[in-house]
């Protein structure tokens, strides 16, 4: 298990850049989301980044016999499929 400030930084290694990576206080979530209707939506999820967030890909592969690409894999294939298919 990462904490989505390592995932975000891998994808950035990944691709070259600095992550630049900032975090915004509840309070001026609450604030800015007056003004901003994209972050008054980010209020109404902001739980899912004060707990930490697990995936379990258990029930997946029992139900279909596959697993999960690992994030050393799937960082870089998915970098290089966005890289491939640039949106013009």
């Amino acid at each position: 298990t990462i904490t989505t400030r390592e995932f975000i930084e891998r994808v950035y290694a990944e691709t070259g850049h600095p992550a630049g990576i900032s975090t915004m206080p509840r309070f001026m979530v609450s604030l800015v989301g007056l003004f901003n209707p994209m972050v008054r939506e980010i209020k109404e999820v902001l739980f899912e980044f004060e707990e930490p967030f697990v995936v379990d890909s258990s029930a997946f592969e029992t139900a279909f016999g596959q697993t999960a690409t690992p994030l050393d894999e799937a960082i870089p294939a998915t970098v290089d499929w966005f890289r491939s298919n640039p949106r013009g």
